[in-house]
């Protein structure tokens, strides 16, 4: 809890929330013990998300993955600092040292980044995406962000991820879009499918 009261005092003392709004999200809170401060105030449109992934990247208050692991029981604490050398030794990310030697099967990754991000994870494998989206969003940047449109509502365009892009790519794109982003995170094999059907 000393993260979250961190983040809700960043937040207030550089203004970004009053006291009234951080008070009615500890509030909510009670009710949704498992959402964090950060989740429910941007819930509550207090923030955007921009404005949360940019706080916790500066703040360096992002947690680690290998600490998500331990804590949502995925994988036992000697086997999580074991990955972590071996993707030091490798030079490859964590989650992709998990994939490479099956330690963790390819939802249940992208479950943890969901969580390290603050992003909802959504299941592809059940969605339509409407053919109208690959106007959106060019293949190739589709392609090499690993990114797909999945829906529109009005302005806001939800976008799935196999790996969360950084708050300023989010940024960019909302701006070049001229929509309002909202990230999810999904398995990278869907994404890859769901590219393939919609380009």
């Amino acid at each position: 809890m000393a993260h979250e009261k961190k983040l809700g005092e960043i937040l207030l003392s550089e203004r970004f929330v009053t006291r009234e709004q951080l008070d009615e999200a500890l509030e909510l809170q009670k009710l949704f013990p498992d959402q964090t401060i950060g989740q429910l105030l941007c819930r509550l449109e207090f923030i955007t998300e921009t404005v949360l992934g940019a706080l916790l990247d500066q703040k360096g208050s992002r947690q680690e993955l290998s600490e998500i692991l331990v804590q949502k029981n995925f994988l036992p604490e000697e086997q999580v600092i074991q990955a972590v050398e071996q993707s030091g030794h490798e030079g490859t990310p964590l989650h992709r040292t998990l994939l490479k030697h099956q330690l963790l099967d390819e939802e249940r990754i992208a479950q943890a980044l969901a969580l390290q991000y603050d992003f909802p994870y959504v299941n592809l494998g059940s969605t339509t995406i409407p053919a109208e989206m690959n106007r959106l969003i060019s293949a190739s940047y589709a392609q090499k962000r690993r990114i797909v449109p999945v829906s529109k509502i009005g302005n806001t365009l939800t976008l799935a991820m196999a790996l969360p892009l950084n708050v300023y790519e989010i940024n960019d794109l909302s701006s070049s879009l001229r929509h309002k982003d909202i990230p999810v995170v999904a398995r990278e094999s869907e994404i890859i499918l769901a590219q393939q059907r919609l380009y």
